[in-house]
């Protein structure tokens, strides 16, 4: 298809099934992309029978993926990011002004005219973002970066959450990530940068080299290795994986303060969890946990660790069992 008059056809969930196939392929045409941002800018239909689709993609084929979608346009409804983890995912083209679920992204200047950008996401969000160089970032729940790029620099500032970032190679054009006071150098890698609750980030690295400065100390780090940016840069080993854990809703606590775990559950729950004393918020938890359920933690923290859950109305309290 090289034209819109071929999706005279086809309905808007077809061809919104349709886009999902071929936008979610490696390599994309630069001639398809531009087709993309025509058809889905066309109609604010367009863009939420794409939303839906791509809600589906992954536990459905295309075409049941278009009924879905189907079934949804008929119910006059916004489309809401949240819920299951993959209803949960949403695809922004950077620089095309295009928007998906209600957040809205102006068209951008080419990049070595400047751009500028704020991408966020709410608990429950996921957001996959291809940055104007053909980076990509994935904001995990509770995020916020901003994006700036003027002539070779390449910049971003992680100012909540956690996100990885697949940046393009360009050894012209090193790409920087600033998080939590700490700095990130790289010329094109991958790797994930989580902000910790009581400060301080962690670092870690799946493909490439990655520089990181902190407190006047200065670590490189390779695959598989990770850091934490809150003391000394002490790497550490991980298990690298196509993908970070939290992308599929996972986290892997090792021996870590119930205060850290309970701000991966805060990135997906539609409820806010406390914790109502400093000696508990330090307790060291170990374990696999699916933070994307927060009821499933919440069980396993009382079975195996005592904790007693108190359930508010707008909060849920972890508190010590008497």
């Amino acid at each position: 298809m090289h034209n819109l008059q071929a999706f005279e056809d086809m309905d808007r969930e077809e061809a919104a099934a349709y886009w999902v196939m071929v936008m979610s392929g490696p390599n994309v045409p630069a001639h398809r992309e531009r087709l993309f941002e025509t058809w889905i800018s066309a109609d604010p239909g367009n863009a939420m029978a794409y939303a839906d689709c791509l809600a589906c993609y992954d536990s459905a084929s295309l075409g049941e993926a278009a009924l879905v979608a189907r079934a949804k346009s008929s119910q006059h409804r916004s489309v809401v990011w949240g819920g299951a983890l993959a209803a949960s995912l949403a695809l922004v083209m950077i620089g095309g002004g295009m928007w998906f679920g209600g957040l809205r992204l102006p068209g951008a200047l080419p990049a070595e005219k400047g751009y500028t950008q704020t991408l966020e996401t709410t608990p429950g969000q996921m957001l996959t973002a291809r940055l104007p160089d053909g980076s990509q970032v994935v904001l995990n729940g509770d995020t916020q970066l901003s994006v700036h790029f003027a002539g070779r620099d390449r910049a971003i500032t992680l100012r909540r959450g956690e996100a990885y970032f697949d940046i393009a190679h360009d050894v012209t054009r090193p790409f920087t990530v600033e998080a939590a006071g700490s700095h990130v150098r790289v010329l094109g890698t991958a790797f994930n940068i989580d902000l910790l609750p009581a400060g301080g980030a962690e670092v870690a690295v799946y493909r490439g080299r990655v520089r990181v400065e902190a407190h006047h100390e200065v670590r490189d780090l390779g695959v598989g290795e990770r850091v934490l940016t809150d003391g000394a840069l002490i790497p550490a080993a991980f298990d690298v994986a196509e993908m970070p854990d939290w992308q599929g809703g996972w986290f892997e606590a090792d021996n870590i303060s119930l205060t850290r775990l309970v701000g991966e559950v805060n990135r997906f729950s539609s409820v806010p969890v406390r914790i109502d004393a400093p000696d508990l918020a330090a307790r060291k938890i170990s374990g696999r946990f699916k933070v994307s359920d927060t009821d499933k933690v919440l069980k396993s923290l009382k079975q195996v660790y005592g904790i007693k859950i108190v359930r508010e109305e707008n909060v849920i309290v972890l508190t010590k069992s008497l």
